[in-house]
């Protein structure tokens, strides 16, 4: 940095940046620079971005027009364009270029002009008319306002103004600033001068994951050769569509060590999150997402001592299917003293907020609701921050940043609803992006181009630099005429000055740092793609293959499907407390089928009761369906009994019995629904799939050899070692010779090797015979399914039973079934809680512990 710079800025200049991280990178190196010359305090000096500065320059004088803030814009630009929604923020972008570039719309000629030219003249004509009427200024009109609508008395004569790290000046600006010249300010374009870098590679890579990976080991690399002192670049033009990509892979490689500039939109951080449910849960209804993130929500009070009865309650809420809640809903089962989730605290903070809210008209100024509001986030104690720490600090500062922009509509003197209010809050907070300042201590900075091209690194990498994505291809505005973008080459509107554009940010990176790296990967799925043509322009740079022996990003979180690799990343321990005589168990025959799959997700929800929290649908989930076809058949052998009866009754009695089976079924479905009743359509559908599946399962019945139904949906206590638990069988029937068959209904394709092996897949039925007082002869599958409804299974002999097989050494079957299943209760009894997927991935995939057991964490 030149010390000229800094001795203009000692006199009272004002420079000025086209953003506000390179104001904040002047501002850093001004303090270096104090603080190398021995000073302890200094005055702030006079840098902003362009944008701040002409907001001050006109609020520091006396102007007569009310200046709009850029929320109070959007309002009557969303108003003007309420018709076609979907264009507002074209039309203001439209709007600002026009401004910008000092355009008249209203002097196009209209033979060149297409519809779309035409509403946004209209839209403009009425925005004049609204703004002119109220005396207000929008601020895309600043740098005009102050050019030709301030008297030059008012104009106070300004210091030096240095414009710095400036690629183009708008018009309009560059007006006002000759304005000011004109008058005796000096204008100064300083240049900075740095040296070129002296090592320039360029770098290719088979797919954008590898490119990633290895920018990522590069930079980890080079903090560690030079020991953490080092300040290293990592420069992506697409950043906003690869952040995710890229902090997931930086993460996992150099922890801690970097900083990603782009920052979250405000209402994705937590905190921010929490008090816009809060303002929601107001409206009486939050859907049941929004629910369990204010009751898990660490910023409310009670937060640590209810926790685990809040998730209780959240699960509760699933469980009833329903897809959102009401206050009063929530208020009367956290007061429940009877139930899990009995949660006190939050009963008393919904009681105090359902009192807030009674007298609060429908109507009223955005004024009146940011006051209620506050009143209820005291309510809950938001935001519960034991520790005042920076973070934190930035985070509420700019939710109240937020809400002074809501209470800014109150302009417009429009009473709105709490919908409205919350539709323009959730607006404001979208628009909004918090970059949360770390002291600027990581090493390394992922950012994107026009941030890093007046900035200073020790090391540049610069990817995804192909010929698709640098020069970057044209985006005219649809609403502008095309002739009048180029005529006046507005930006982004031609091959060309795209072209133009990126020739200078090139040369201004390749000023930026002793080492620049440029890199790009040569495909992208099926797209294939070439270095950009303005890197192989540069003197000396030759396109080289970029060969990392370290870190893939194919390697990042890499599920290992063999059991020996599975073995060695096991972090929980493999084998806990033995099963007491008193310990409360859950899970019946699912013991050991879980045991079999993995016997730490058999540990996990059969003694720590980990279940899954059940996912909230108005509609029948499978689970529903299947209960269903149960009932329903279960209803129907009730009453029929036996296959005989079922051969001769008349059609007339068997369509009554089958209509009255899917009544009950449907009475059984809807106890799941009564808070979300399902749509009368819809269950009509669902009875006539029903009924299909009714009438084609009865066609299979039909072909067997005589039966009779002896017992449905029937319990059994069960032991084998000290494992006691229950088991239901869903049919057992009884043939002619006496012979007895246990049955298991499925409403999807199975089959019988699931009874086979160590470790089964599917052992409820071997487990049943085993324990039946009875002498059974065999075990099948019902395969209820629309389209193949048959039975499968294995008898002792032969019951000419369609699809069933004869197993000529059944006693020796159960021997081993009795081995097996002994020696799953062994480990279960036992507390082995292996995490030893049966089939890899495949046992894991519908797994819901994966963060608890950590199987795919990365090493």
């Amino acid at each position: 940095m030149q010390n000229t710079l800094y001795d203009k800025l000692n006199n009272k200049a004002i420079a000025l940046t086209p953003n506000r991280r390179f104001a904040r990178f002047l501002e850093k190196k001004y303090g270096e620079h104090k603080i190398e010359q021995g000073y302890k305090t200094w005055e702030t000096p006079s840098i902003f971005p362009a944008e701040t500065w002409l907001q001050n320059s006109y609020l520091d004088g006396e102007h007569d027009k009310i200046l709009l803030n850029n929320e109070q814009a959007h309002f009557i630009w969303k108003e003007i364009t309420r018709e076609h929604p979907n264009l507002t923020q074209i039309a203001e972008q439209a709007w600002q270029i026009i401004c910008s570039w000092n355009l008249n719309p209203l002097t196009w000629d209209s033979t060149y002009l297409n519809d779309d030219h035409k509403i946004l003249i209209d839209w403009i004509k009425e925005y004049q008319t609204i703004c002119t009427k109220d005396n207000w200024l929008d601020p895309a009109l600043l740098a005009y306002e102050l050019t030709n609508n301030t008297p030059e008395n008012l104009y106070q004569k300004k210091p030096e103004i240095m414009l710095i790290g400036f690629e183009d000046i708008p018009p309009d600006l560059q007006k006002l600033l000759t304005k000011l010249q004109q008058l005796g300010t000096t204008l100064i374009n300083h240049k900075l001068d740095r040296p070129k870098a002296n090592s320039i590679h360029l770098y290719n890579f088979t797919t954008l994951d590898k490119e990633i990976a290895a920018m990522a080991s590069w930079a980890k690399k080079t903090i560690d050769e030079n020991r953490g002192t080092t300040n290293i670049g990592c420069v992506v033009p697409n950043l906003a569509e690869l952040k995710n990509e890229i902090n997931y892979c930086f993460e996992i490689i150099c922890s801690d060590l970097f900083d990603i500039t782009i920052g979250k939109e405000l209402n994705n951080y937590q905190t921010i999150d929490t008090a816009l449910n809060i303002l929601k849960l107001l409206s009486q209804t939050l859907t049941l997402d929004e629910a369990k993130r204010l009751l898990l929500s660490p910023n409310i009070k009670g937060a640590t001592e209810e926790i685990s009865a809040r998730a209780l309650l959240h699960k509760h809420l699933r469980s009833i299917k329903t897809t959102s809640v009401t206050l009063r809903e929530l208020l009367a089962l956290s007061k429940n003293s009877e139930a899990k989730w009995f949660t006190p605290i939050l009963a008393q903070i919904l009681d105090d907020t359902q009192l807030l809210i009674k007298q609060t008209p429908a109507y009223q100024s955005n004024k009146m609701w940011v006051e209620l509001l506050n009143k209820a986030l005291d309510l809950f104690a938001w935001p519960n921050n034991d520790g005042e720490d920076e973070q934190h600090a930035q985070i509420t500062q700019s939710w109240c940043e937020a809400l002074k922009q809501l209470l800014s509509l109150d302009l417009f003197n429009k009473p709105q609803n709490l919908k409205q209010t919350i539709y323009n809050l959730n607006n404001i907070l979208k628009k909004r992006t918090l970059h949360l300042k770390n002291n600027n201590t990581q090493p390394i900075k992922i950012l994107g181009v026009l941030e890093a091209a007046n900035l200073t690194f020790d090391h540049l990498w610069i990817m995804n630099m192909h010929n698709q994505n640098w020069p970057a291809r044209p985006k005219p505005n649809p609403l502008i005429p095309l002739h009048i973008q180029k005529k006046h080459n507005l930006p982004h509107a031609t091959y060309a000055r795209e072209l133009l554009y990126a020739e200078k940010l090139t040369d201004r990176l390749l000023h930026t740092s002793n080492e620049v790296i440029f890199s790009f990967s040569k495909q992208n799925g099926d797209v294939e793609y070439q270095a950009s043509p303005l890197l192989m322009q540069i003197h000396g740079i030759k396109e080289e293959l970029y060969l990392d022996p370290g870190f893939r990003r194919d390697d990042v979180g890499k599920k290992h499907n063999d059991k020996n690799n599975i073995e060695t990343k096991e972090t929980v321990t493999q084998q806990t407390t033995k099963l007491s005589p008193n310990e409360q168990i859950t899970g019946g025959s699912r013991i050991y089928k879980l045991q079999a799959a993995c016997p730490f997700r058999a540990f996990a929800e059969c003694r720590l009761h980990a279940t899954a929290t059940e996912i909230a649908d108005k509609y029948i989930s499978a689970k529903e369906r299947g209960i269903m076809i149960h009932t329903a058949i279960e209803y129907f052998w009730n009453t029929v009994r036996s296959q005989n009866k079922l051969l001769t009754s008349n059609s007339d009695t068997l369509n009554k019995v089958i209509s009255d089976s899917i009544k009950n079924a449907i009475s059984v479905l809807k106890k799941y629904h009564k808070y979300e009743p399902l749509d009368d359509e819809f269950l009509a559908l669902e009875i006539k799939h029903l009924q299909y599946l009714i009438y084609k399962w009865l066609d299979v019945e039909k072909e067997r050899p005589p039966f009779t139904v002896l017992s449905q949906e029937q319990d059994l206590s069960a032991s084998l070692q000290n494992l006691k638990i229950k088991l239901r069988i869903d049919r057992i029937d009884q043939l002619e010779d006496g012979s007895i068959i246990l049955i298991d209904y499925k409403t999807g394709n199975v089959s019988t090797s699931a009874w086979f092996g160590e470790r089964p897949d599917d052992p409820q039925l071997p487990l049943y015979l085993l324990n039946s007082q009875r002498e059974i002869s065999g075990i099948l599958f019902a395969e209820i399914t629309p389209h193949n409804p048959k039975f499968s299974g294995l008898t002792a002999h032969d019951y000419k039973i369609p699809g069933v097989k004869i197993a000529n050494n059944w006693q020796e079957l159960i021997t081993d079934w009795h081995k097996t299943l002994t020696s799953l209760s062994k480990e279960f009894e036992n507390g082995i809680a292996k995490v030893e997927p049966k089939k890899g991935e495949q046992t894991c995939r519908n797994c819901h512990l994966q963060a608890l057991c950590r199987i795919f964490s990365a090493t």
